[in-house]
């Protein structure tokens, strides 16, 4: 069972973060140039050569396949820094360096006029799992929507992720292969044929099975989920290794009457009032929002079983929100509109200005991720304000190039910018600095294994030596992925002392959280960094927890 094991993510406002600062950054500024790229592409399992591997660069449009020695080459590339990924039917997509499907990957670093060789990519057997969907009656659905979702830990929470979708032939059977070693939930819904199925002329449709339909006249029903349960909070999952063939994962799926929820938004004075309202499933990462917006001041959703959260914001101001447990009776929820709280300020930059042309964006991101955000505007003069703000809440700015990290959140003399804050009906805040900064520091380094040989697969955690001081996360701690060469770098850092350490790998549903950072202490290397200061080091791999 997975209640409680996952945690609702709104795609929209966070997707991944944690994931997210590993990605490298690709500088290549044109589309062509003198420099080559060149590898090897290989089974995991016997390390021999894969043909016909498609092979994709970051940033450049068309991929290349490989020979029968299972070799590639890019030529014409821009300098610049990329991340290179395989496909190859039977096999997981697979990204250079990355440990498992949800690691970050290295990068490769290529100079004008430079050759880098000796990329390999070593690529695991793709896991499949199959079954057959029957009906309520035990007979076989033909044309059942069947979609295989990894689970992905991130920063302490998880969400899904979509990997394979498929139909299922006029048995009832389905196959999802080319998995990634991992955990997943199998969902199944029965679909709705519109117009029956369009051979020819398909515009936006897709071929499944060698039956060929429009996208529009497949409507799926409500999804089941394995081993036939109809809420996300009941779903099983499956953990499946590089190669597994994970067969008779059969379940039935019947058509789901959804609970219908009458929704009533009033004002203070228990009037009817205008608004919008998004439904969201709580404990539940499976595509964010599940219903909405709708637009009120009376609407009917149709919701699974399940606890869910409304959250409305009003068309003139104000917020509300409540939290039900729906079941298979039809329920009334009723929202009563408040003031809401709101924020306003402005963003300060300190140092070098802003590159011309930067947009920038305030969000006050809900740390329950159920919670959506509020209504944010952000002026060309730097001023902002947040209306409709209920819940614990981080102030984060989007928009901002690579070189001008969030150094504080000010308000009245406090520098806020790890302290969420709580915003109540009637809490305004106002005056509140976001100040950015391009007065920052770099750390170059390598790791070297206990015998000091050098190591290229590995990864740098840096976290400030005062686990108290402003910014411990949202600031200053890092993860970085060394190039192809065993070089990492963590460029836009703010000054001050620092812990860091090399390791081989990370727990990604734990980091950075403060017990994962902590059991890192002991082992790591104080460096302290000035403005505008480069240093390098040289660290010694160490064991994460």
């Amino acid at each position: 069972m997975l209640r409680g094991l996952l945690a609702f993510a709104l795609i929209a406002s966070t997707g991944l973060a944690a994931q997210d600062r590993f990605i490298p950054r690709d500088n290549s500024a044109s589309q062509t140039g003198t420099s080559v790229i060149r590898g090897r592409i290989v089974s995991a399992a016997n390390g021999e050569p894969l043909r016909k591997a498609r092979v994709s660069l970051s940033s450049r449009a068309d991929p290349v396949f490989t020979d029968n020695e299972g070799r590639f080459a890019f030529t014409n590339l821009p300098a610049g820094r990329y991340t290179l990924s395989v496909r190859k039917a039977g096999y997981a997509a697979t990204t250079f360096g990355a440990i498992r499907a949800s690691s970050p990957p290295i990068s490769i670093e290529v100079a004008a006029g430079a050759t880098v060789g000796g990329i390999e990519v070593r690529v695991p057997k793709g896991a499949a799992i199959s079954g057959r969907i029957t009906d309520q009656f035990g007979d076989p659905v033909e044309l059942a929507i069947v979609s295989a979702m990894r689970i992905v830990p991130s920063g302490g929470r998880t969400t899904t992720v979509p990997q394979a979708t498929n139909l299922t032939d006029d048995l009832g059977e389905y196959r999802l292969g080319g998995l990634p070693a991992g955990s997943y939930l199998v969902s199944a819904a029965m679909p709705n044929l519109r117009n029956g199925m369009i051979m020819n002329g398909l515009r936006n449709g897709m071929i499944m099975n060698g039956v060929a339909m429009m996208a529009s006249d497949i409507q799926p029903s409500a999804p089941t989920y394995y081993p036939g349960v109809p809420g996300l909070s009941q779903a099983q999952s499956l953990n499946v290794h590089a190669g597994d063939e994970a067969p008779s994962i059969d379940f039935a799926v019947s058509p789901v009457t959804l609970a219908k929820v009458s929704l009533a938004i009033v004002d203070a004075n228990g009037k009817p009032t205008d608004a919008v309202a998004t439904f969201s499933m709580v404990g539940s990462s499976l595509n964010g929002p599940r219903s909405g917006p709708v637009h009120t001041p009376a609407a009917v959703a149709a919701l699974e079983p399940g606890e869910w959260v409304v959250q409305a914001r009003g068309d003139r101001g104000g917020a509300g929100t409540a939290r039900f447990f729906v079941g298979t009776d039809d329920a009334v929820v009723t929202v009563t509109l408040g003031p809401g709280g709101s924020i306003a300020g402005s963003i300060v930059v300190e140092g070098a200005p802003l590159p011309p042309g930067t947009l920038l964006q305030v969000d006050a991101v809900p740390l329950d991720l159920s919670m959506t955000a509020g209504f944010s505007r952000t002026n060309r003069d730097g001023t902002f304000e947040i209306l409709g703000l209920l819940g614990a809440r981080d102030l984060q700015v989007r928009g901002a190039p690579a070189g001008w990290p969030l150094k504080a959140i000010m308000f009245e003399s406090r520098n806020l910018i790890d302290t969420p804050i709580d915003f109540k009906d009637g809490q305004d805040l106002t005056g509140v600095q976001l100040v950015l900064t391009s007065r920052v520091a770099t750390l170059k380094g390598t790791a070297l294994d206990v015998a000091k040989v050098p190591v290229k697969n590995f990864s740098v955690l840096l976290f400030p030596e005062d686990s108290g001081a402003p910014g411990h996360s949202a600031s200053r701690t890092r993860a970085v992925r060394p190039n192809q060469t065993g070089e990492f770098v963590a460029e836009a850092l703010l000054p001050g002392a620092y812990l860091v350490i090399a390791v081989t790998d990370i727990d990604e549903a734990r980091w950075p959280m403060a017990d994962y950072v902590a059991a890192l202490r002991a082992g790591a290397t104080r460096v302290t960094l000035g403005e505008g200061e480069t240093k390098t080091i040289a660290l010694q791999i160490g064991g994460a927890p």
